[in-house]
């Protein structure tokens, strides 16, 4: 019952809408709707008008998402592993072979064809077929081009084609190996999406389509990404494994991907993609250095010039990578051209590995070979790839011959009666004068030449010219050759061996028809690490690090205030002076050391703060850096605690260090790390302290220890006095000692006695009230320092700047320091 309202007037409510709300007043329950009488009863519905069905929505959505997705999984994201095409690829190549549109004949329209695809075949948008089209025809898309362009169809820069009615297309000659035995029976055909005409299922491709342009798609749940590969490095696999050879026989002619935009391909992770279906793979441009200028030539696939170049002027205003002064496009019609210009004083080789590190001049190919086999899509291997491919042919070409074995002998057939009839043609003459009507003749040529109904009715068309003695040896002839033909075919069909003969044959043919030399470079590794470059850490208390430019600091005279080389909020621990292709050491408060490729380490300008050690080695919780030093495969590294222990410990025992770490020594109490230093088993060892005294002892005192242990005395500490520095003793240099104040001075080494270790010590430096020694080392007479306050300000002193003063003298002014004071010292190798 409708309710009512103010003005006594009832709802109308529409006919298509009463019952539902009849049910829903009811309140029926789903017992009553399984039950027509009592649903009718209850609530007036009429169940026979309505015919209401009830319906699980939860296996409802099911079933709807599950067609979805394998109607998007097989008709359109995914490639048929056969043709290695999609139904909208298919579709073109189809729609331009039923208009003659080959590579011999004149260009049409885009229009014209986007056209017919769409109402023939395609019902999904002219922009869809349109972009598919495009793509075919994009030298940079596709490694062979299975459309030929005239007009814009884009470019390599990223910029968009021409619209369809301004572009122009047709077949290339070797995407009409993909059609060309369409007419022999080699495939099914289906129905089209109105039923009104036939398409093919498939196309009888003659070339391994899928292999040599790739496929990239995406589908429900899963990605299909298939390089392109070298046309005759296929061929020659598909060829290996017809001659009976091993997969890894087979797979050894392929070297790996060939992007038809060049590059270079990183090999490492190839063998895992082709073994499994799934892998990555590193692409990088490929370049040249003339001068102070970088050229690339090649670019990774699927990257445009315009992402580079934008890629490139963002890393330079970031100060990611230093020393570029300009970028400029000299692409042409011979090709492409990006030229970098460089700095004085940069190495161009080290600034292309840098933007190799930090632009799209290196990207990562993802393998993922899915396609559909038997219309289900499947994970493939390469080897498997290339057998799915030639038992594709083997099909097609079995059936092709079989088309034409029909065809041979229906020909002879009807070449057979014709000869009869010419045999007696006398005969045949006059018993087509007398025959009453045409039933009537084929009838008595039936019983004449004992010939069945296509045979008479054959004679029955024949011309009077073929009764010419000429024309009866031409009949003659290739009745003959027919005869030869249906043998061979037949031999085909019996015989496997002959049958794989065949498509080796026109497997060569292809080969050396379309073949061409590989583009892309394959290499086995890269890495940075190889590029050698000098470059300075910079660490800070917090434990940010950072790499500089050495460029950035320029040798000053002695007194100068410096530059900055870090945010003025931090202190600056650590400098080290080394390069690109070494490693640096992290002790910790733990007594754990870690290990850090200086590659791996940021390079950002002298302002930057730089980034947390933590993004470069794990530590533990309550874990914290300490110091930094270079590390050395040979010799033994000597650690000096605060508290004047030392221990001495072989790098053999530094090879190998875990991701999380090692021990590198044990402490008691609450004692630490002061320094480390390296020496050759031979040498003295000097020892510094804060408060000015020093202590020269032989290595020899120091017995090897491993890593575990806590070393023994090397100085005896009075009150809060710390140890700072620890050195060995070479020959050639001078004990260089520096305060906090910025004065420093060089001292002698024969001004040091020897002494045993454990002992007091002697006077290092005088030192006025509130200095303290900052950096206390033996250094070489042609070395050169870089001076740190804790306001960050660098200066870089030669050694030849600094006077030689005797142990009791506190030294000259090195640095100007203004409300500041000196925090470290780095001794530039």
């Amino acid at each position: 019952m409708a309710e009512e309202q103010p003005n006594d007037k009832p709802d109308e409510i529409p006919a298509d809408e009463s019952n539902e709300k009849q049910v829903n007043d009811k309140s029926i329950e789903p017992e009553q709707l399984n039950d027509a009488n009592s649903v009718g009863e209850n609530s007036g519905v009429n169940l026979d008008d309505s015919k209401l069905t009830i319906i699980n929505i939860e296996e409802e959505m099911k079933y709807s998402y599950l067609s979805y997705a394998m109607s998007v999984i097989v008709a359109r994201a995914l490639p048929d592993v056969r043709d290695g095409l999609k139904p909208v690829h298919r579709r073109i190549l189809y729609s331009m072979y039923e208009l003659g549109n080959t590579h011999d004949k004149p260009y049409k329209k885009s229009a014209r064809i986007v056209g017919e695809v769409l109402g023939k075949y395609h019902p999904h948008g002219d922009a869809a077929i349109y972009d598919t089209l495009v793509r075919m025809a994009q030298p940079f898309s596709l490694r062979y081009l299975l459309v030929d362009g005239q007009g814009n169809f884009g470019s390599i820069d990223g910029d968009p084609p021409a619209a369809m009615r301004y572009t122009e297309a047709r077949m290339s000659k070797i995407s009409e190996e993909m059609v060309k035995e369409l007419g022999e029976d080699t495939v099914d055909f289906t129905p089209n999406f109105d039923n009104t005409l036939k398409e093919p299922a498939i196309l009888p491709a003659r070339i391994p389509q899928l292999l040599i342009n790739g496929s990239s798609g995406i589908a429900v749940a899963m990605v299909s990404s298939i390089p392109p590969h070298n046309l005759r490095e296929v061929v020659d696999a598909i060829l290996a494994i017809i001659d009976g050879k091993e997969e890894e026989e087979v797979l050894a002619h392929i070297k790996g991907p060939d992007f038809p935009t060049g590059g270079i391909v990183v090999g490492s992770g190839l063998k895992k993609a082709y073994s499994t279906g799934r892998g990555r793979v590193t692409v990088m441009a490929k370049a040249t250095i003339e001068g102070q200028k970088i050229i690339i030539t090649e670019i990774p696939y699927m990257v445009s010039k315009k992402r580079i170049i934008d890629d490139i002027v963002k890393v330079v205003k970031m100060n990611t990578v230093q020393g570029i002064t300009d970028v400029h496009d000299r692409s042409d019609k011979r090709g492409l051209s990006l030229e970098i210009v460089v700095k004085k004083g940069y190495n161009p080789d080290n600034i292309l590995h840098k933007l190799y590190d930090h632009t799209a001049l290196k990207t990562t190919f993802s393998i993922i070979s899915i396609a559909l086999v038997d219309g289900k899509p499947k994970m493939l291997p390469l080897y498997s790839l290339l057998n799915e491919f030639l038992r594709f042919r083997e099909e097609t070409v079995k059936r092709r011959t079989q088309y034409r074995l029909r065809k041979a002998e229906k020909r002879a057939h009807i070449i057979e009666g014709l000869l009869k009839a010419l045999s007696k043609i006398d005969k045949t003459v006059a018993l087509l004068k007398s025959a009453k009507d045409v039933k009537d003749a084929k009838e008595q040529l039936k019983t004449l030449l004992e010939i069945d109904d296509e045979q008479a009715q054959a004679i029955l068309d024949m011309k009077l010219q073929k009764i010419v003695s000429l024309e009866r040896d031409k009949l003659t002839s290739e009745f003959e050759a027919l005869q030869k033909d249906i043998s061979a075919l037949r031999e085909i069909l019996e015989s496997r061996e002959r049958l794989l003969e065949v498509i080796k044959n026109e497997l060569i043919e292809i080969r050396d028809k379309y073949g061409d030399d590989r583009r892309t470079e394959i290499i086995e590794d890269y890495s940075q690490q190889d590029v050698d470059e000098p470059t300075i850490v910079v660490y800070t208390e917090g434990g940010y690090i950072k790499r500089v430019h050495p460029s950035v600091v320029k040798a000053q005279n002695r007194g100068g205030v410096g530059i900055r080389l870090t945010s003025t909020d931090q202190r600056v621990r650590d400098i080290l002076t080394t390069s690109t292709a070494k490693e640096i050491l992290v002790f910790t408060t733990k007594g754990k050391v870690h290990k850090v490729p200086v590659y791996k380490l940021p390079i950002l300008d002298r302002y930057a703060k730089g980034m947390y050690i933590g993004n470069f080695v794990k530590l533990d919780e309550g874990e914290e850096p300490v110091t930094i030093a270079r590390y050395r495969t040979e010799g033994y590294i000597i650690m000096a605690t605060k508290k004047g222990l030392v221990k001495r410990v072989s790098m053999d025992a530094f090879a190998h260090i875990r991701a999380g770490g090692i021990r590198a020594i044990s402490f008691k109490g609450d004692d630490s790390l002061a320094d480390v230093a390296y020496s050759d088993g031979k040498e003295d060892i000097f020892v510094a302290t804060k408060k000015g005294k020093s202590i020269l002892f032989p290595q020899g005192q120091i017995r090897e220890t491993g890593r575990a242990s806590m070393g023994v005395r090397a100085i005896k500490l009075s009150g809060d006095d710390i140890v700072v520095n620890v050195s060995s003793i070479r020959g050639g240099g001078a004990i260089l000692t520096i305060t906090n104040t910025g004065y420093g001075r060089f001292t002698r080494v024969e001004d040091y006695r020897v002494q045993n270790r454990g002992g007091s010590g002697i006077i290092n430096i005088r030192l006025k009230q509130g200095e303290h020694v900052v950096f206390s080392r033996y250094v070489l007479d042609n070395s050169e320092f870089l001076l740190t306050s804790v306001k960050g300000m660098v200066i870089k002193i030669i050694a030849s700047q600094i006077p030689q003063y005797g142990r009791n003298s506190r030294g000259v002014r090195l640095m100007r320091l203004k409300d500041d004071e000196l925090a470290s010292v780095a001794v530039v190798l």
